[in-house]
């Protein structure tokens, strides 16, 4: 009810939109996930069958894709809002009020808790989970948990304070080598 699908958007089956929804152009819901087997010297494929459940107020960007969970349902919580160019692989659960900004990635399996924002050009790894109200910088690279009210930042992310007096550090004794020369 009151859902809004611009042009060229593609929903497969077992998807279930809830009311109030923003979907823009090119956008795919409910693809098969990326998951395969190797086996007698191939890749075999793991077909998914778990579909999405999208609840009420979510707002998806053009050219994202949410795949479907493998047997249980990707679901991207009420009051979501996901930028453009964003990818959430399979069985990734949000929780409400999570903002995605543009180009970033979700492996499968993540959760990402209640109201956390993630920036831009942010690559979330397999199976991590993002605490509630938690904050992780644009061109992060997350490979580890990130606790509830946290600030994460860098590559790998860790709390943006430590990353940011390393990043100086670094700078710091590069500048020192530079005038040594």
């Amino acid at each position: 009810k009151n859902t809004l699908l611009y042009p060229n958007v593609v929903i497969y089956r077992d998807v279930k939109i809830g009311d109030n929804c923003v979907i823009q152009a090119n956008t795919t819901i409910g693809s098969d996930g990326f998951r395969y087997i190797f086996s007698d010297g191939k890749h075999l494929k793991v077909w998914h069958f778990g579909g999405v459940i999208m609840e009420d107020f979510v707002e998806v960007g053009s050219n994202t894709s949410i795949d479907q969970g493998t047997f249980s349902p990707t679901v991207i919580g009420g009051g979501s809002k996901i930028d453009n160019q964003v990818h959430i692989a399979h069985n990734c659960k949000l929780g409400k009020g999570v903002v995605i900004c543009g180009q970033s990635g979700l492996a499968g399996s993540v959760t990402i808790g209640d109201y956390a924002v993630i920036g831009g050009a942010v690559n979330i790894a397999p199976d991590i989970r993002v605490g509630n109200n938690a904050q992780i910088a644009g061109m992060s690279g997350v490979t580890g948990h990130v606790p509830e009210n946290a600030i994460y930042g860098g590559h790998p992310a860790r709390p943006l304070n430590e990353w940011l007096k390393s990043c100086a550090t670094l700078r710091r004794l590069s500048l020192k080598q530079s005038r040594a020369v």
